[in-house]
């Protein structure tokens, strides 16, 4: 099942602060739709106030316009008052349009805001009946790739709370175990190799919407500190007789 990138996010973000639980994204959902819904209250009330007076700037608009029209149809008229009225018109077209355009910017507020609503009561709803757990976003084996060189490995990790561990091996033939962290959506891998020890570290983000990780590695060089490093990107391998979790 696709979910919308703002929905991804929301439970992206909550999964990556550690919690795996469905119960914790439902009450976090919940007061999302709570403050979603005096949000969108407050927006009513403005928008309601915006047409009242976009409703009023029009009528006087049109009052001006009679006075004027009534003007234009004496046969003695006093230029002077002709162009008082003028003026007067165009003030009065000008505030409602800006009334207008006040009030249209509120609607489509209100109109987002509804969609919002609707898209967190869907969830919650799908959350409800659904499984009491729901897996966390990182455990699992990863399909990785890193620049410059353009090397290939495989990424395998597991999340407990806040602490990741795993392995890593590349192309080169290199491998080593993994220690990490999880902080605030932040990753922190340490590869520690049987020949070298601590040689590499990676530091990344995962991207909810696509379920991929990226970031910066730099490789340790025993006894001399950093060396340079690059970029690296890693995508889910998919399960197999299906696609990704």
């Amino acid at each position: 099942m696709r979910h919308s990138p703002a929905f991804l996010g929301l439970v992206g973000l909550l999964l990556l602060a550690g919690s795996a639980s469905a119960q914790t994204v439902v009450r976090h959902l919940e007061v999302e739709a709570e403050l979603a819904e005096k949000q969108a209250a407050s927006l009513l009330e403005r928008y309601r106030a915006a047409r009242g007076r976009e409703e009023a700037a029009r009528a006087r608009e049109a009052e001006v316009a009679g006075n004027l029209d009534a003007r234009l149809a004496r046969e003695t008229v006093s230029i002077d008052d002709l162009e008082g009225l003028e003026r007067e018109l165009g003030e009065a077209a000008a505030a409602a349009e800006a009334a207008s355009s006040q009030a249209d910017r509120l609607r489509r507020q209100l109109f987002e805001q509804r969609r919002r609503q609707a898209l967190l009561a869907a969830e919650l709803g799908r959350l409800r009946s659904g499984p009491a757990d729901l897996p966390d976003p990182l455990t699992g084996a990863w399909n990785l790739a890193m620049q410059p060189g353009d090397h290939r490995g495989l990424l395998d990790l597991t999340l407990d709370g806040t602490t990741l561990s795993g392995t890593l091996g590349l192309d080169d033939g290199s491998f080593g175990s993994l220690r990490g962290s999880l902080t605030r959506g932040a990753v922190r891998l340490e590869r520690l190799s049987a020949e070298s020890g601590l040689d590499m570290v990676l530091e990344g983000r995962l991207d909810p919407a696509t379920g991929t990780l990226s970031g910066t590695w730099r490789p340790l060089v025993l006894g001399r500190g950093e060396g340079p490093g690059g970029t690296w990107r890693a995508a889910k391998v998919p399960r197999e007789g299906g696609g990704e979790p």
